[in-house]
């Protein structure tokens, strides 16, 4: 199948509502019953607010975070105009692919 890939560049501390803005996306994105999707942990990153990493003396602030969101292109473009709204400000790359779901295999495989 082809798909897309969506990697969202944002922060620890971002919010949306009150609540962290990473929490936000990744809810969202179950209850548009996306494939998948994937929060990363940086330790260090930089971007349009500067310099982040993770030190023994700044373990508190903040640190750059990337969700990584997997699915067919209509769904991710859909997806796309959920997060203009909810995070007009972080960082958005997309990318084509194809996407292998290996349960479609072993199931279409030839039993022995």
């Amino acid at each position: 199948m082809r798909g897309q890939r969506l990697r969202l560049y944002l922060s620890e501390t971002d919010r949306h509502q009150g609540k962290r803005l990473s929490d936000t996306i990744l809810q969202k994105a179950m209850e548009r019953h996306l494939k998948g999707a994937t929060l990363f942990r940086g330790v260090i990153g930089f971007g349009s607010r500067g310099l982040r990493s993770a030190s023994i003396l700044r373990l508190s602030e903040s640190l750059p975070v990337v969700i990584e969101i997997v699915d067919s292109v209509e769904a991710t473009d859909t997806f796309l105009k959920d997060i203009l709204e909810l995070a007009p400000h972080i960082l958005v790359t997309r990318e084509e692919l194809d996407i292998f779901d290996l349960r479609e295999f072993s199931n279409a495989a030839p039993k022995s």
